[in-house]
């Protein structure tokens, strides 16, 4: 009986332990920085959503309702709908890429937010545009920009899209600074 008794704790033991391993290889894997499918949304230090994560904490990333921002969406589908948004910042001899297009929130407002986000390199123009009312876009001022990083403080959150200045290879040098060569 008592062999009998022991066998019963060992099985039950190993059981157990064979569980509790099953448990851990099956759970939650960490953040991913794969890319999210379209209509889902990511927190910050999660995934991915159109080239562009959040690091803030309680900012959420997600790709944007194209049939509610129709409008504001086909301003930026043109080099002409960019540069009527951006007027006075936008420099001759400049060509924009638009980098990505996401849907932010945050309860609290105002907010600096910190963005990874792809194709952005430390020195690089770029140009923070937010669509304040469904239809139109302002330009905010990034406080910052990085290798792959973005910083730039919000009053409030809607589609958020992150523009590009590259200079086009057709112009000639006549918009540099002579002395820093730079536009």
């Amino acid at each position: 009986m008592r062999n009998l008794w022991k066998k019963a704790v060992s099985l039950s033991l190993v059981l157990s332990m064979v569980l509790s391993i099953g448990m851990v290889s099956n759970a939650a894997g960490s953040a991913s920085t794969q890319p999210v499918q379209k209509g889902s949304s990511a927190s910050a230090g999660s995934a991915v959503v159109n080239g562009v994560r959040a690091r803030t904490s309680g900012v959420t990333v997600s790709a944007v309702d194209e049939v509610r921002y129709a409008e504001a969406l086909s301003k930026l589908g043109s080099a002409n709908g960019l540069r009527t948004i951006l007027g006075n910042r936008y420099r001759e001899g400049t060509s924009l890429s638009l980098l990505a297009v996401v849907d932010v929130y945050s309860p609290v407002k105002p907010l600096t937010v910190e963005f990874d986000v792809q194709g952005v390199a430390r020195n690089d123009t770029v140009y923070v545009l937010h669509c304040y009312d469904g239809a139109n876009w302002e330009v905010i001022t990034p406080n910052a920009v990085g290798n792959g990083y973005i910083s730039a403080t919000f009053s409030s959150f809607s589609p958020v899209a992150f523009v590009k200045a590259v200079k086009s290879s057709t112009t000639d040098n006549s918009g540099k600074s002579p002395k820093t060569g730079e536009f």
